[in-house]
């Protein structure tokens, strides 16, 4: 409820502050494990699903990076310059708290107890592994040359004033380095996505297995 609260304040009233306290909460709710928990996981014999916190984090991230897609894809091509700006405002927003939940799935890598590996080849167990890996690299290098091209291109001053007068046009002077791989690797974001369904459906046609159940909810 918090976190709805801040969300929907930040879009109404466009207090650039709200993020910040939004950050902070999921950053909270995300590190916070109890040994109770842990202990509850174990007792229940779970080892055959990923621990809660990255089953939540996995379907809150996938349902922010399809967000973010759609407000990209959006942006780019908006020719109403009010509308533009409020998607780069949300665009802007995700981005942080996808940043801050793929750092917390990074850590739970290392911390949280994981599943036994699946049934599958050398060869096919090294794709899979190049293929979440891959998706951690790149969202983690969108969320930081997302940001970094905000601050080049001089766009973060108006998102931060919600001050539309201030907004400078994009690619006047030629865009950056920076946010030319930006727009490259959301390419290779969009890949990866769609080799990460396609190996669920070929492992569930091939072996019968749903391996869905070992990332979703109890």
């Amino acid at each position: 409820l918090c976190i709805l609260y801040f969300i929907q304040r930040l879009l109404v009233t466009g207090d650039f502050r709200c993020s910040f306290v939004l950050l902070f909460i999921i950053c909270i709710l995300g590190t916070f494990q109890t040994t109770f928990e842990i202990v509850k996981d174990l007792y229940k014999n779970k080892m055959n699903k990923y621990s809660t916190r990255t089953v939540w984090i996995h379907w809150v991230s996938a349902l922010l990076i399809f967000g973010l897609i759609y407000s990209g894809i959006n942006m780019e091509h908006n020719p109403n310059i009010a509308e533009k700006f409020k998607l780069y405002k949300i665009h802007f927003i995700l981005g942080l708290i996808v940043f801050a939940l793929t750092a917390i799935r990074i850590i739970a890598l290392f911390k949280d107890e994981r599943p036994k590996k699946l049934d599958i080849s050398k060869l096919h167990l090294r794709f899979v592994k190049i293929v979440h890996y891959g998706l951690y690299a790149v969202i983690l290098w969108m969320c930081i040359s997302g940001t970094c091209s905000l601050i080049i291109e001089n766009l973060l001053p108006a998102i931060v004033q919600n001050n539309i007068e201030i907004l400078p046009e994009i690619g006047a002077n030629g865009m950056s380095l920076i946010m030319i791989s930006h727009h490259i690797i959301a390419k290779f974001v969009l890949l990866l996505l769609i080799f990460h369904i396609v190996g669920f459906l070929i492992h569930f046609i091939r072996k019968r297995e749903n391996t869905l159940k070992r990332i979703w909810f109890k």
